[in-house]
């Protein structure tokens, strides 16, 4: 069986999950961090759920999977600087045991200043399956006399070290949390570590802050913002602990940055998280939620005729939360003036309570792009499937136009090199009547996007239609190249 393998990067650090297709699915993330006079490593964690892999009874009658797992690292001249083998044993479970647990292992690879490559190879032992391969690049970039920041290092908990161990680092045990999806949390737990402050700063104190934003619009979230001054050290610990009960769902980015006393930005990090809150799911909005809403003096006061204002709030359809867009869809086609300009204020307001107006006004720059690109005869460019995409996601990093191949209908593949967390996400549209110019999203690899396994044969139908529905793939004879291209975006 051909191995999946998805792949995840994101900024200096890499987070991989790696789901092959019938067998192991486990999630890997890597942390850079620095020792100050000694060097710096790379800290992997590899997370394996355990209902993915074989377990075995072992010599003491119990139940335990063994995975095989290889490192090796190469530099920028394709020189092995690492190589490590290893097998990591699950837990021990009884022969009547649950096996829907997790179980990690943590590493630290001891680099220097550079880029490099790094192929991991995992293999279940107790399977006939073929073993699985990962391949990215990690950049560990830190200097003596340069203020310096470690990745930042999401947790599920912590406490004072009793002892030295791998996941022990100064003084304190630390669990990691390697998803970065939050349900049933209420809290964020994250550390950090800076380095060589006092070398560059001397003894003149600077500004330390960390907050939550959104991961599309960058919008920053005035009540997960906390600001401290900080006396410079040559390391500084940052464990900290925001309350996300409150937090609705969505995309959002933690942001640590450092500034000196003349504002100037001198250390920044962010680090990409999910939330999705139980209870703004839950919930449903009403007319009384915006009750208190005061909107004497804004721009949103200023936006008189009604026709306009609620072609303003449906283009806001690809970035509401499903809550709002219940209230859209509802609601708002019974509200009166005053109320429609209170929820068009209120949603600005949500996502940029500095300037709300100047985020409306970016992102209407935006829809205006969308309208003037996709739009039809029917359809506003924001209610269409590549409207959409491009107002929750933005521009992709390359579009692939195929209007004219044969057999298959005209078809578009949009590439992603970074989505969140996920990296190398494409979608695949395509136009069926091939009239309307509507192309519509037939399959994305993404999370949370159509998905169809199917594709191929769908986007082919036009002159080869299949009845098998367990056939994926189309013939080479098509004189189709979809699947290269998907696969390979030019």
């Amino acid at each position: 069986m051909k191995n999946l393998i998805t792949i995840l990067i994101v900024l200096a650090c890499f987070s991989t999950e790696a789901n092959v297709q019938g067998g192991i699915n486990a999630i890997l993330d890597a942390k850079t961090f620095y020792i100050p006079g000694e060097g710096a490593f790379l800290e992997t964690y590899f997370e394996v759920k355990g209902e993915s892999v074989v377990f075995k009874k072992n010599d003491n009658n119990k139940l335990q999977s063994k995975i095989e797992i290889s490192w090796k690292f190469e530099d920028e001249n394709e020189l092995v600087v690492h190589f490590d083998k290893y097998v990591l044993h699950s837990p021990e479970r009884e022969l009547d045991g649950v096996l829907d647990f997790d179980f990690l292992d943590q590493q630290r690879f001891p680099l220097k200043n550079g880029t490099y490559s790094y192929e991991l190879i995992i293999k279940d032992l107790n399977s006939e399956r073929e073993s699985a391969t990962v391949v990215s690049e990690v950049e560990i970039a830190f200097y003596p006399d340069i203020i310096g920041m470690s990745d930042i290092q999401l947790l599920k908990s912590y406490k004072p070290a009793t002892a030295e161990s791998k996941i022990a680092k100064n003084g304190f045990d630390l669990m990691p949390k390697i998803d970065g999806l939050y349900k049933q949390e209420e809290e964020l737990i994250f550390y950090t570590e800076i380095y060589n402050a006092d070398k560059k700063l001397g003894e003149k104190p600077y500004l330390l802050s960390y907050f939550i934003q959104s991961s599309e619009s960058k919008q920053i979230l005035e009540n997960f913002k906390v600001y401290k001054r900080k006396t410079p050290e040559r390391i500084t610990v940052i464990l900290s602990t925001f309350s996300i009960s409150d937090l609705p769902s969505g995309n959002y980015e933690l942001v640590v940055e450092l500034r000196d006393q003349s504002n100037v930005l001198i250390g920044y990090k962010e680090e990409y998280f999910q939330r999705s809150n139980k209870k703004f799911s839950e919930a449903t909005l009403t007319a009384e939620d915006f009750e208190n809403v005061n909107i004497h003096n804004t721009f949103a006061s200023k936006i008189t005729d009604k026709e306009q204002l609620m072609e303003f709030i449906h283009c806001l359809r690809p970035i509401s939360t499903p809550q709002e867009q219940i209230f859209e869809d509802n609601q708002l086609k019974m509200a009166n003036e005053e109320m429609m300009q209170k929820f068009f204020y209120d949603f600005w307001n949500k996502r940029s309570a500095v300037n709300p107006e100047a985020a409306w006004l970016t992102y209407y720059e935006e829809v205006k792009k969308v309208n003037s690109s996709y739009g039809t005869r029917i359809q506003k460019g924001y209610e269409t499937d590549r409207g959409r995409v491009y107002l929750e996601y933005g521009p992709p990093n390359t579009i692939s136009k195929h209007y004219a191949e044969p057999s298959a209908y005209p078809y578009e593949i949009w590439h992603y090199y970074r989505l969140g967390k996920q990296s190398n996400r494409k979608f695949i549209y395509y136009n069926p009547d091939l009239v309307s110019q509507d192309f519509r999203l037939l399959h994305s690899d993404a999370n949370g996007e159509e998905h169809e396994p199917r594709w191929q044969m769908i986007l082919h139908e036009r002159n080869n239609a299949s009845r098998d529905m367990d056939k994926t793939k189309v013939n080479e004879s098509y004189g189709g190249h979809s699947d290269d291209f998907f696969n390979n975006p030019r």
